[in-house]
């Protein structure tokens, strides 16, 4: 029976941290996940140019931190020194871009799980940071609580070669196309994946019931309002990754 299977109570995971009212990928948003009692982080990782994983989901600059150009074009020191929240609200003028070591302290003495995605923008960029992840994972002892998935199958591949006891869970590609049964369980099943993360809005129960049967845990993303999360709960995801983690931990436990 695979383990990650837990449609009666899914997992709470919050996309970026609570991304609703913090700036995403900050420590403001991990940690007020944490108090919404998330039961893992969903955090996305860029590396600097002087080699340091970084949280991050664009491996460009100017969405979410006041910067042009690419994250791997500035070394982590003129890194640190960009805001990353006042384009959020102003109230987070000064925020810092996390380290991917300042991640995992907090996750571990918060003793939740975390997921990290593994971006880059490119192949060879995310293999490296995959490399460097898994050293990281090593030095923390953290594969009892952490886990990767990223959109680049070779880096995926490359952090299992390092590292066989790894949990990946498989992002379905391409994420927006029309669910093919068939085809997710072999994307699956290309890295011995327990999980498959979906787009909630592209899966149906039937799908999510085909899924199981195959043995392969749904982790759903990412509902932002009421209706679309008890969509979500009520399709049988194992696990919701949503914005609001507070939202969906109350329509979780209200289901309950």
């Amino acid at each position: 029976m695979n383990k990650w299977m837990h449609q009666n109570k899914p997992l709470v995971i919050a996309h970026r941290g609570s991304s609703v009212n913090a700036p995403e990928n900050t420590m403001s948003a991990y940690r007020r996940a944490i108090e919404a009692k998330a039961d893992m982080l969903e955090a996305d990782i860029n590396i600097s140019k002087d080699g340091i994983l970084v949280m991050a989901h664009d491996y460009k600059l100017g969405r979410t931190i006041k910067a042009d150009g690419l994250i791997s074009d500035y070394t982590l020191a003129e890194l640190r020194e960009m805001d990353a929240g006042s384009l959020f609200h102003p109230d987070f003028a000064g925020e810092r871009i996390p380290t991917c070591e300042d991640t995992f302290l907090l996750v571990k003495e918060a003793g939740i799980q975390v997921c990290f995605e593994i971006k880059g923008g490119e192949t060879d960029r995310a293999v490296v940071i995959a490399e460097k992840l898994m050293g990281l994972f090593k030095k923390y002892d953290a594969f009892e609580w952490a886990s990767i998935s990223t959109y680049f199958p070779e880096a995926a591949a490359r952090a299992r070669q390092i590292a066989p006891q790894l949990m990946i869970t498989r992002e379905r590609l391409p994420d927006d196309a029309p669910f093919d049964l068939m085809d997710a369980i072999t994307q699956a099943r290309e890295l011995d994946s327990p999980v498959l993360l979906v787009d909630f809005s592209t899966v149906n129960a039937e799908d999510v019931q085909g899924l199981h049967a195959a043995e392969i845990a749904v982790w759903s993303w990412s509902p932002v309002t009421e209706e679309d999360g008890l969509r979500a709960i009520e399709i049988g995801s194992d696990g919701i990754i949503g914005d609001d983690p507070a939202l969906i931990r109350r329509l979780v436990d209200a289901k309950v």
